[in-house]
């Protein structure tokens, strides 16, 4: 009997031992072609997603709610009997007014508001429409239109993508006769053209919620369109260095913008970040077993597993980046890899900085914004950047390097699997009271010719817009930046 329990006992502990062993070839070795992350990515992509995709009814298709949240207007503009007001995020009517202007869209694109009339005009009959009643809502990037509708109405397919592809905005214009219409205008991007959209809706009411907005909202300087003053196009007199986009709107005079100031001290974010430590290894899938660890010249944490390199620096800076050729951490809610794109890629990356974001401060994800354009370059296109700007009362913060600017989040997803991020994890408010004043934009558009200009062709400002400049030696000074030539770049 006993020589029997003895038998049954070594059994037992050789299989404990069987099962031991085979774990530590699976999850501590190259003997898989991304050793643990191999094991843990084949586990969310066929196991885990499909089971939580199955039982999550509201996340249709698997599209992101937090898309929501975080694709904002850039700006939106009232123009109503001859005044004229931008409002961005932080201003105190900003979400009543996008709320409202969210909810005629999406009553546009479900069919709730039917279209009477649709018609193609010409590019100067929309911009001339910004003269007259309208509410333009600017997002101030390009954006895939089955993307755009899918934040605003849950469907990628509507009676309106079958002529836009391409959005960086929209118009609500109201008639100026007798009429009682109120028409939707926005361009396809894609192939230029302008739309008009009759919708059988009263328009009295949008008349005097707009009438509401304007009388409550402070005038500030006079603002005017680009081709309002003629920026847009090159003069018969003399040549033109720089040409301006037609919907810029320019500030003719200096204005002021406030204050911003990093929130808390330098220590208290250094001891929030080591907190974090254990959280943002297990959010990049990094075990803590396996990978190996190092302090490096620059006091930064090294935290190294297979093909991946997770890097915290004492400043709040954070970094993961994978070996060339190696597919990343699977950050894909969908098992599908053969129609990867940018709605998908997008979708995916906004979960992924959600999930951060939720081990830091509630407000960190309230500031943050979409800044990157949400377009697929090629149609067979699967390797995506994508950037995050933290933003201070609607205007970003960008931090400074010896490798040049940066968004708050930047990173690039292939198919799925992310393969480069970089994030600042600093948080930033405004001075009470204290305000800081900025150059008109034509003169910062000056400095950029003395930087840019090649005596020839003129540079072709397509964005401008005003940021925060957190700079190395500390200091966050108010610029200008946009698209130049189809890059983004400060203008300095």
């Amino acid at each position: 009997m006993l020589k029997k329990y003895l038998k049954n006992l070594l059994l037992f502990f050789s299989v404990l031992l069987m099962f031991f062993l085979a774990g530590q070839i699976w999850f501590g070795s190259y003997f898989l072609p991304d050793g643990y992350s191999y094991i843990t990515s084949s586990i969310h992509s066929h196991i885990i997603n499909p089971i939580q995709k199955w039982f999550d009814k509201g996340h249709e298709a698997g599209f992101s709610q937090n898309m929501k949240v975080l694709l904002k207007p850039n700006k939106i503009v009232l123009n109503h009997s001859g005044n004229r007001v931008m409002i961005q995020n932080g201003h105190p009517d900003f979400e009543k007014v996008r709320s409202f202007s969210d909810e005629f869209i999406y009553k546009v694109l479900t069919g709730e508001y039917s279209v009477r009339i649709k018609e193609t005009i010409s590019t100067d009959t929309y911009h001339s429409l910004l003269k007259g009643k309208t509410i333009y809502v600017d997002y101030g990037k390009d954006c895939d239109f089955r993307l755009f509708s899918s934040t605003l109405c849950d469907q990628s397919s509507n009676l309106l993508s079958e002529d836009i592809s391409i959005v960086s905005g929209y118009i609500i214009g109201l008639h100026d006769s007798v009429m009682n219409d109120v028409s939707l205008y926005i361009t396809d991007k894609k192939s230029n053209t302008a739309y008009r959209y009759i919708i059988e809706m009263n328009k009295n009411a949008l008349d005097a919620q707009l009438q509401e907005y304007l009388a409550g909202a402070s005038t500030g300087n006079i603002l005017s369109y680009s081709f309002e003053l003629n920026f847009h196009k090159e003069q018969e007199n003399s040549a033109s260095k720089v040409l301006f986009d037609p919907l810029i709107l320019l500030d003719l005079m200096p204005s002021e913008i406030p204050s911003v100031q990093m929130l808390g001290t330098e220590e208290e974010h250094r001891s929030r970040f080591e907190e974090m430590t254990e959280d943002v290894l297990e959010v990049f899938s990094i075990n803590s077993r396996t990978m190996r660890r190092y302090t490096d010249l620059e006091n930064a944490r090294v935290f190294v597993e297979n093909n991946a390199t997770l890097t915290m620096y004492p400043n709040g800076r954070l970094e993961y980046q994978t070996v060339q050729g190696s597919r990343g951490l699977d950050i894909s809610n969908s098992t599908d890899r053969t129609n990867y794109d940018v709605s998908r890629a997008m979708a995916d990356s906004v979960d992924f900085v959600a999930a951060l974001c939720s081990y830091m401060p509630e407000t960190y994800f309230e500031h943050l914004q979409i800044s990157s354009g949400l377009v697929s370059q090629t149609e067979r296109q699967t390797s995506y950047k994508l950037s995050f700007d933290y933003c201070v009362n609607g205007v970003p913060v960008r931090w400074q390097t010896e490798d040049g600017y940066h968004a708050a989040i930047e990173m690039e997803v292939t198919e799925g699997y992310l393969t480069s991020y970089r994030h600042c994890l600093w948080g930033y408010k405004a001075y009470e009271g204290e305000r800081q004043q900025c150059l008109p934009l034509l003169t910062a558009a000056d400095q950029l010719v003395n930087t840019l200009h090649n005596g020839t062709e003129p540079l072709h400002i397509e964005t401008a817009d005003y940021c925060y400049v957190v700079e190395e030696a500390g200091a966050v000074v108010p610029k200008w930046y946009g698209r130049v030539d189809g890059v983004e770049r400060i203008f300095e």
